[in-house]
């Protein structure tokens, strides 16, 4: 049976060189000796923390490890607040709040990321991100915003879900799903937002690029500065499902100025092209099931 190590009601402040190491968890610091970082690593490695404080410091999860988090607050951060990476690599964040840093929240090569019920806000790039084949993220509830750039990137192969989230006040976009011209569709990035509102960003509040795929239920995007949608690059991709309001769009509006570069939108049963204009064209295999394929899985 594996054992997991628990701390309770920690206030763990990065200050001055960092302590010796710690198993399971190793804390470390940068070459400047102010960024400080708290390391969870190794296969079957199961760390659960509650009620904690984290003040410049940042945590990450690597190897094959576990973090559990739940009703902690990270502020300020250097880097990223939370940096899960590797295959088998899990973070699970349960309320509390991540504040500041480059990155809020980070899963990488191959790393999984899930939040519920949290906030993550004030990033300077991305609150929260995943980038690299077989990285997601998962995020119910809660509330992502006021970045400096976007509110969720997803890129390079990467998936993402997001259910019952507010996403607003990001300097840049709301949502980005960069593919990165990858030719194959079941290998581009692709994000499902089921049941969200996106407001308030200083862009578009959804952004498909370079080959990603979006695909939204219930969702709400108003009072974007540029538009709720935008579909740009070769490949990429936005369906608008059931339930949605872009802006007030309904059914039967020529979408078509929402595309370039040979982007798409299939919105209200309509196919919407750049030199296309409306008409139907049945051109592209399920987002969600896409977004569930193995090397995507969100659970």
């Amino acid at each position: 049976m594996t054992g997991v190590s628990k701390v309770v009601g920690a206030d763990i402040v990065g200050e001055g060189p960092a302590p010796g190491a710690q198993s399971p968890l190793e804390f470390s610091y940068g070459d400047d000796h102010t960024a400080h970082y708290l390391h969870v690593r190794g296969p079957g490695t199961v760390v659960r923390i509650e009620r904690s404080r984290f003040v410049n410091v940042g945590l990450r999860v690597e190897d094959g490890a576990r973090l559990e988090l739940a009703d902690c607050r990270i502020l300020d951060p250097p880097g990223s607040g939370i940096h899960v990476r590797g295959a088998g690599s899990v973070v699970e964040v349960e309320g509390g709040e991540v504040t500041g840093g480059v990155t809020g929240v980070l899963a990488s090569d191959g790393g999984t990321a899930r939040l519920r019920n949290a906030v993550v806000y004030s990033s300077e790039e991305a609150c929260v991100c995943a980038g690299g084949e077989g990285s997601s993220v998962r995020v119910v509830g809660g509330r992502v915003g006021g970045a400096w750039g976007c509110g969720v990137y997803v890129g390079g192969g990467a998936a993402g879900r997001l259910s019952s989230v507010t996403v607003a006040e990001n300097g840049g976009a709301g949502v980005v799903c960069n593919g990165g011209f990858d030719p194959d569709p079941a290998c581009a990035s692709a994000v499902v937002l089921d049941g969200a509102n996106v407001y308030g960003c200083g862009t578009w509040g959804v952004y498909a690029a370079s080959g990603g795929r979006v695909l939204l239920r219930s969702v709400d995007a108003r009072d974007n500065a540029a538009g709720s949608v935008r579909s740009f690059g070769e490949g990429s991709r936005v369906e608008v499902g059931e339930w949605c309001s872009l802006d007030g769009v309904s059914r039967g509006t020529d979408l078509s100025g929402l595309c370039g570069g040979g982007g798409s939108v299939a919105a209200f049963g309509a196919e919407h092209r750049a030199d296309a204009g409306l008409g139907w064209e049945d051109a592209s295999p399920g987002l969600a099931e896409r977004a569930e394929a193995p090397s995507h899985t969100i659970q």
